[in-house]
């Protein structure tokens, strides 16, 4: 947490203050000396933000005849907002690809909020709607143009509004999902855009699936079709998190 607070006194003078809690318990002290304004500015870093609400800035400052001046400055806190995240299937968006994009909405207080809205390009076109489904969590699927820039219109579930732009697509790239709908194989795919299809024509790739850091599946194959498709039997996983790279 960072705080600045802007203390009126006189000018070049040396203040000391300390943040009380309001059961008096010291979140953090320093030394100062006010501007040519008359003002001084503190910042400091604690672990103990939910006392801010109720604390106090408590300053002595020093005149020149040795007199010490006592002020108390209530603490005032800005909350911040609503953390949304976007999480693309295979790491990031490409021009020409059609991907999941994973959400997420998150509290000041780290507990997960639901969500709902659309998504619209920079034409103000909808290309895709969303909503939270567990823990704040949802996904929708884009296929982003050449050129175009996209945003994401977030209505929270308390009512709160906000706008946020969609990570910018790549001009050229290759695309891994999954899909594990089928409760006996696991089907990957893998999609070039025609920009990287052209520049990595029959060269090599490699497919590898991990649970808790141990290499399960492992296969190489050639770029030889913009789209391939393999379809793995899950009796060669255990159960658990399986990371696909």
């Amino acid at each position: 947490l960072l705080l600045r607070s802007a203390i009126h006194h006189r000018i070049n003078k040396k203040v000391s203050w300390k943040v009380v809690s309001s059961d008096d318990n010291n979140i953090n002290k320093g030394k100062g000396e006010t501007d040519a304004n008359g003002k001084l500015e503190i910042s400091f870093s604690t672990d103990k933000s939910s006392d801010l609400a109720t604390a106090n800035v408590v300053t002595d400052l020093e005149l020149d005849d040795k007199k010490i001046v006592n002020k108390i400055f209530a603490v005032q806190t800005t909350v911040p907002g609503i953390d949304f995240q976007f999480f693309p299937e295979g790491g990031y968006l490409i021009d020409g690809i059609r991907s999941r994009v994973a959400i997420k909405a998150t509290k000041p207080d780290g507990m997960s909020i639901d969500s709902k809205g659309t998504i619209t390009d920079d034409a103000g076109t909808v290309v895709a709607n969303f909503s939270s489904q567990h823990s704040g969590m949802g996904a929708f699927a884009i296929q982003p143009e050449s050129g175009k820039t996209y945003k994401a219109n977030i209505t929270y579930a308390d009512g709160t509004q906000d706008h946020l732009d969609l990570p910018t697509p790549r001009s050229e790239g290759i695309n891994l999902s999954l899909n594990n709908s089928n409760p006996d194989t696991l089907n990957i795919k893998l999609a070039a855009n025609e920009l990287y299809y052209k520049k990595n024509l029959n060269k090599a790739f490699y497919v590898m699936a991990q649970s808790n850091g141990v290499v399960c599946y492992a296969a190489q194959t050639a770029l030889k079709n913009p789209v391939y498709s393999a379809a793995i039997p899950k009796n060669k996983f255990p159960t658990g998190i399986l990371q696909v790279t």
